[in-house]
């Protein structure tokens, strides 16, 4: 392992990534930042939200399995054990919390941008469908609130 002063970078950050990774893969990953990096911060959102956060999430998942892709959020524990697995020490965890529901004009966008990407992707059609289905129940539901935001800092072991 690389020592303090071999480090090439103070923080490495995982913002919104690592579920698009093999879990299988993770470990090895954050170990290979381990030596250039001191601090790693994860940031992801929970796999759990409100239960049109949870429709939505789902198809996107195995939309994205369906084609070999990763969409795999995990629950904050597992974020820990993962750090603390790999030689980190945590530092701190905080969780974000959304207080506003995201609007159905802005999803929309969001959406029908997925859309045309999962037909360039060949992604079935029958998610395409429910992708459509569900921004329909958006609308009906005035938006949809996010699920939290995991923030967690880890530090290497000394």
């Amino acid at each position: 392992m690389a020592t303090t002063s071999q480090r090439i970078l103070e923080y490495n950050s995982f913002y919104f990534t690592l579920h698009e990774i093999d879990p299988l893969k993770h470990c090895d990953i954050l170990k290979a930042v381990r030596n250039i990096t001191q601090y790693v911060v994860i940031v992801e959102l929970s796999p759990i939200g409100e239960s049109l956060y949870n429709k939505f999430a789902q198809i996107w998942r195995e939309a994205m399995h369906s084609i070999g892709r990763f969409e795999d959020y995990k629950p904050l524990d597992y974020r820990i054990d993962l750090l603390t697995r790999c030689g980190f020490t945590i530092i701190k965890v905080k969780t974000v919390k959304w207080n506003v529901r995201a609007l159905y004009i802005i999803l929309k966008g969001l959406i029908n941008r997925t859309y045309d990407k999962w037909k360039k992707v060949k992604v079935n059609e029958k998610y395409l469908k429910e992708l459509s289905k569900i921004l329909s129940d958006i609308e009906k539901e005035c938006g949809m609130l996010w699920s939290d935001i995991y923030i967690i800092l880890g530090e290497i072991k000394r």
